[in-house]
């Protein structure tokens, strides 16, 4: 993503490499089913869109005592899934590498 990137930006692709990043960490993981936001910080941040959108989201609503328990609880329910989804995607790997061998 971010060579396709370069290569339609030559000039100022460095000055917008974090919007790259950005948007590379909102994106969801095919194998895990959830974006790399969700498994560091257990929600998707904001986007600039959202922003522009008045897409906001009320994050304020708990104490900060109160946020890390709440995260603390969602993020290992988070790892349990990809946990599942890991284990379903390795079985297909197996799968497609014992055909490719078998050939």
């Amino acid at each position: 993503m971010i060579q396709n990137f370069a290569q339609d930006n030559p000039r100022d692709w460095d000055k917008q490499l974090p919007l790259v990043v950005m948007a590379t960490h909102a994106m969801v993981h095919s194998e895990t089913g959830f974006s790399p936001n969700q498994l560091m910080l257990g929600q998707e941040v904001l986007m600039p869109s959202d922003l522009l959108m008045g897409n906001l989201v009320n994050f304020h609503q708990y104490e900060p005592s109160e946020w890390v328990k709440v995260q603390s609880e969602i993020i290992p329910k988070i790892y349990h899934m990809v946990r599942q989804n890991l284990k379903g995607t390795l079985a297909r790997h197996k799968k497609d590498y014992d055909l490719w061998l078998s050939e």
